[in-house]
């Protein structure tokens, strides 16, 4: 038993992986979640991480979300990610197969890194103000 920000009593988990991934990703427990949820049923699974870059309708559109679990299934079921990566500008954008690639190749922490390093870059570069 858990509380929600407003202190009423919740259930920490339905008891279904599936249910706990939809309704509880957050970026710190993703993917524990997901490893859960593709133990319980992974086609169902599979759908769901489609869900999360979803841009269409009632979908989440949580690119970070999305990029994060396409790291993982890389990882963990590449041939999966390879056989149905032409579906993602259907759900997704076209701009996303780009985007994973950089990911996959620079490691899930190379978007980070440039934004840091080109905020350094900004820092270097400004002007004193004039008095």
């Amino acid at each position: 038993m858990g509380f929600t920000k407003n202190q009423s009593p919740t259930s920490l988990t339905s008891g279904n992986p599936c249910v706990d991934f939809f309704f509880h990703i957050r970026s710190y427990s993703l993917v524990q979640r997901l490893e859960a949820a593709w133990k319980h049923n992974d086609w169902t699974a599979l759908k769901l991480i489609c869900h999360l870059r979803g841009v269409r309708g009632t979908w989440k559109s949580d690119k970070e979300g999305f990029y994060a679990a396409a790291l993982w299934l890389h990882k963990h079921h590449p041939r999966t990610l390879a056989c149905n990566v032409k579906s993602i500008p259907e759900f997704g954008y076209s701009k996303d197969l780009p985007e994973l690639l950089y990911r996959i190749l620079g490691g899930s922490e190379v978007r980070r890194a440039a934004r840091e390093e080109s905020q350094r870059r900004k820092k270097r570069i400004r002007m004193p103000k004039a008095v």
